[in-house]
């Protein structure tokens, strides 16, 4: 839990539109939507846990990408992290879906000119290794 904290204070300063509350009911609604694919990832590779211990580790391992997720996008301007979190904690989209917004709002810039392709390989590729490198944390 500490980890997590820490995972959420500099989202704090990045973005501060956003409270502690909404950071929880981010991560809230990502670990409902992403707790079965960790369990059926752990219930393959690790048969011999029992339903208890399964529960608890796809639990821990969906908190945990949550709040790599955000630690990963944490450098989006506003208009692409706020897309990226708002609709899900607010329960109006799944995380996939949120991210298809989100790709396709940087996207729509890129081929408006707002973004250059630098700009956008630059952000995709950080949010990329910085959730990899959270993850690796497990």
């Amino acid at each position: 839990m500490t980890r997590l904290l820490i995972l959420l204070l500099p989202l704090a300063l990045f973005a501060p539109n956003l409270f502690a509350s909404d950071y929880q009911r981010y991560i809230d609604t990502y670990v409902v939507q992403t707790q079965p694919m960790f369990r059926a990832v752990l219930q393959s590779k690790e048969p011999h846990l029992n339903a208890n211990e399964l529960e608890a580790r796809a639990k821990a391992y969906a908190t945990h990408a949550a709040g790599c997720q955000l630690s990963a996008i944490n450098h989006y301007p506003k208009r692409y992290f706020d897309a990226a979190v708002i609709p899900v904690m607010n329960g109006r989209m799944t995380v996939g879906e949120a991210s298809d917004s989100v790709n396709q709002k940087l996207l729509a810039d890129f081929e408006a000119g707002r973004l250059s392709l630098e700009q956008l390989g630059q952000m995709t590729e950080s949010a990329v290794e910085k959730f990899t490198a959270c993850m690796d944390e497990v």
